[in-house]
């Protein structure tokens, strides 16, 4: 090997040797790098990062399907003084049978889509006594870092004096998002009514005579009020404002009954083009989703059992809320 200059380090020339030619002689007696092996291990290396990459997502979304399974399975009932609880929600048992949903045909007082009335048997499930509240949601929320609903303070957390008002505000997805956290999911259209008007054909949760002192509907009060303000408007379930104060998601996507007569495209999603026109919307996977129970803006008609209001799931307003169902073992 060359002589190395400790102040230039630069090679010297050896013996007979020109200066000028010591540099090109030193590169070329350089040895040769593995360059096959440094490829191949570098490939190595890339290749086990990125299937060690893979296998954490693959295990992150496993665990996460199996924390969702086990919180269906595993929702824990107990019976408190005010009767059973379920993951610290009051709930109320909705027993198995056939119950009539919807209304007849050609009734004056119903939209087309109520109809026609027809008889539906289902299995035991529980129902949440109450709406979602907000104190109940902001939990869900802190524990899993959903964006909170936008009428909330900045730091997440709701404005003083509404820990007691149902959460509005939320959308389908984010519904859904919260009754599986709660070891449930969005009650089924038909559970839905029947927890709302029981067997007997009624039209509001409390008979079938209209009264304005039992439901938070058509502004009376103006604004929302706490869940279980009207206990005399229970339904006969014993389930609280089913009528008014926010319209509940369902998880049923918007579509006629058995035997409605209905022309099929009135359960299509529309949109509106820049020009106003109302068109049907292209997008195959466009659908609406039924919400239940009316609202404090409602009108009593809106607000009976039986109407349905079509919705878009992406949407959310100060009068849709939730309310979770669970899933009775004793029917399995």
């Amino acid at each position: 090997m060359p002589l190395i200059d400790d102040f230039t380090g630069r090679p010297q020339a050896g013996p007979g040797e020109e200066a000028d030619n010591a540099v090109e002689r030193d590169l070329l007696s350089m040895p040769n790098l593995p360059w096959r092996a440094a490829t191949f291990t570098l490939f190595a290396v890339v290749l086990g990062f990125c299937i060690a990459h893979a296998i954490l997502l693959a295990t992150k979304e496993k665990n996460k399907l199996i924390n969702q399974t086990l919180a269906q399975r595993d929702a824990e009932l107990v019976y408190g003084d005010a009767g059973p609880v379920i993951n610290g929600d009051e709930v109320v048992h909705i027993p198995a049978g056939p119950f009539t949903m919807g209304r007849p045909e050609g009734d004056p007082e119903s939209n087309s889509d109520a109809t026609p009335e027809h008889v539906v048997t289902l299995p035991p499930y529980y129902i949440g006594k109450y709406e979602v509240t907000n104190a109940q949601y902001r939990e869900f929320v802190q524990e899993t870092r959903q964006l909170p609903p936008p009428h909330w303070n900045g730091d997440g957390t709701y404005p003083d004096g509404m820990g007691n008002l149902p959460v509005a505000y939320i959308n389908w997805e984010q519904a859904k998002a919260y009754a599986a956290w709660k070891g449930g999911r969005l009650c089924q259209e038909a559970e839905w009514e029947k927890a709302a008007r029981g067997t007997d054909k009624r039209l509001y949760p409390y008979g079938n005579e209209y009264d304005p002192s039992l439901a938070n509907i058509n502004y009376l009060v103006d604004r929302l009020t706490p869940v279980g303000s009207y206990p005399d408007g229970v339904s006969p379930y014993g389930v609280h404002d089913m009528m008014g104060n926010l319209y509940e998601w369902t998880a049923n996507h918007y579509a006629p009954y058995p035997g409605n007569q209905d022309d099929p495209v009135a359960y299509a999603a529309f949109k509106v083009d820049e020009f106003g026109n109302v068109m049907i919307d292209p997008d195959e996977e466009s659908f609406y989703v039924v919400t239940r129970g009316g609202c404090w803006k409602c009108d009593p008609w809106s607000s009976q059992v039986t109407t349905r209001n079509a919705t878009r799931p992406g949407y959310a307003s100060d009068f849709f809320g939730v309310r979770v169902c669970w899933d009775d073992p004793a029917a399995n």
